[in-house]
C-alpha cells in the first residue's frame, strides 16, 4: 500500500489528508469502502440506543493535480466532507 494525498475537488490546492491505496493504483477510478458503524441515536424517545449504519463506499478517481506549483498524483475528495473520509480505513487527516 502507498499513501496518496486527498485533495478538494473545488479547490485542488486544498489537501484534506492522505489515504492508503494499492501499490499498483494509478490514474482513473478508485473505490474506498466505508465499514459499517454503530452510532447512538439523537436525543428523543430512543435516546442512547445504538443504531447500525451499513457499509457504504466512496467512488472517486486518482488524478494529476497542481499543488502549489507541483504536479502530484492525488485522490479527489468527491465533494465529501472530511468527516466522511475519517471513516475510510487508512485515511490520515492533514493537520
Amino acid at each position: 500500500m502507498k499513501l496518496l494525498p486527498v485533495h478538494c475537488c473545488c479547490s485542488p490546492s486544498l489537501r484534506i489528508g492522505y489515504v492508503e491505496v494499492p501499490d499498483g493504483a494509478g490514474l482513473g477510478p478508485i473505490r474506498f469502502t466505508i465499514p459499517p458503524a454503530f452510532h447512538l441515536e439523537a436525543p428523543g424517545p430512543d435516546s442512547g440506543r445504538p443504531r447500525m449504519h451499513p457499509a457504504s463506499y466512496i467512488l472517486t478517481e486518482i488524478a494529476t493535480l497542481l499543488d502549489h506549483g507541483a504536479t502530484v498524483l492525488a485522490v479527489k475528495s468527491a465533494h465529501l466532507e472530511v468527516d466522511v473520509w475519517r471513516r475510510v480505513p487508512g485515511f490520515r487527516e492533514f493537520a
